[in-house]
C-alpha cells in the first residue's frame, strides 16, 4: 500500500486565505480493500485535490483580524472545489467534481 497526501496554505491578505490539497492512495492486491463480505477486492487506486478560498473575521474585540489565540465570536466563509479519480481492482473507474460553500460562525 503506498499513500501520500500534500497541503499548502497561502495568506493572501489580513481575513482571506486559500488552501490546495492532493492525495494519492495505490492498493495492492495482497492489502485490498474490501466492500461489505464481498471477498472481491474493490479499491485500487485514488486521486484527490481540492482547492479553496476562505474569509475569517473575529466579530468581537478591537482588532477584527484572525487571532488564532481566540477563536471566538468569529465568522468563517468560504468555497471549495473538489475533483477525485477511484479505480477498482477489475479495472472500473470513475471521477467526480464538485463546488462547496460554506459559512459558520462561532460562539
Amino acid at each position: 500500500m503506498f499513500g501520500c497526501f500534500g497541503a499548502y496554505q497561502h495568506d493572501w491578505a489580513t481575513h482571506w486565505r486559500s488552501t490546495a490539497v492532493y492525495s494519492h492512495l495505490e492498493v495492492d492486491e495482497g492489502d485490498a480493500v474490501f466492500e461489505g463480505a464481498s471477498p472481491v477486492p474493490v479499491y485500487r487506486r485514488g486521486n484527490y485535490f481540492a482547492v479553496n478560498l476562505m474569509y475569517h473575521m473575529n466579530l468581537c474585540g478591537p482588532n477584527p483580524a484572525p487571532n488564532k489565540d481566540n477563536t471566538e465570536h468569529a465568522i468563517f466563509a468560504g468555497i471549495e472545489y473538489l475533483y477525485g479519480q477511484r479505480e477498482s481492482m477489475k479495472g472500473a473507474w470513475g471521477n467526480d467534481q464538485r463546488v462547496m460553500l460554506m459559512v459558520t460562525a462561532t460562539k
